[in-house]
């Protein structure tokens, strides 16, 4: 998150280990090179997604916020479909304006921001089916209309031969990159491009 010029930091959160699912939240000081410990995310999970965004809202004030959502219980299997934000500056975590829920309950999907929007997509449903659907994400609907922020984009491929879990993302050129991950078992090395505005 950019918190501005002078100052940006960056946030691990969530997680598991053999015995345990995590809610904690870990904020790093790149500068300073050191971890602090933010404010926990909420109920315990693994293999959630989340991006942050930086934006001006309707007010002309920047924004600079975090997300995180679904993800799963591995103990009990539970997946969860929730949407949450994170401002650095009060600590706090909390619903997406009047919207609380991700537009697809999954585990192991992939997120990333390119400009004011962010993105995710991919994973696996509670059934165990991996899927390649993709949906954006507008800060400014959330926040100030409290509508609908999210609206699906073209799916990974252009079609569900492409589904998969686990994959990775990143962002370069205002181009976002989508490949790897697993589907139905089999290791994927594949990667894509995704250019907003062109689906």
């Amino acid at each position: 998150i950019n918190h501005d010029i002078e100052y940006m930091c960056g946030y691990v959160c969530t997680g598991n280990n053999a015995a345990s699912c995590f809610g904690d939240c870990w904020e790093f000081d790149p500068e300073l090179k050191t971890w602090r410990h933010a404010a926990d995310v909420g109920t315990p999970r693994t293999d959630a997604v989340g991006f942050a965004i930086t934006y001006v809202d309707a007010d002309n004030i920047k924004q600079y916020k975090a997300y995180v959502g679904t993800g799963h219980d591995m103990f009990s299997g539970y997946v969860f479909e929730d949407w949450l934000e994170f401002d650095p500056y009060t600590n706090t975590w909390g619903p997406t304006g009047s919207f609380t829920n991700s537009p697809i309950k999954v585990n192991g999907a992939v997120g990333f921001t390119i400009g004011t929007k962010g993105y995710i997509g991919s994973g696996e449903t509670e059934n165990g089916i991996e899927i390649s659907e993709f949906y954006e994400f507008d800060p400014l609907v959330a926040d100030e209309t409290h509508g609908e922020p999210w609206t699906p984009v073209e799916q990974l491929g252009m079609s569900t031969e492409y589904r998969r879990k686990n994959a990775i993302a990143f962002v370069a050129d205002d181009k976002a990159y989508v490949g790897t991950g697993e589907k139905s078992g089999n290791i994927l090395s594949d990667l894509w491009m995704f250019v907003p505005g062109t689906n």
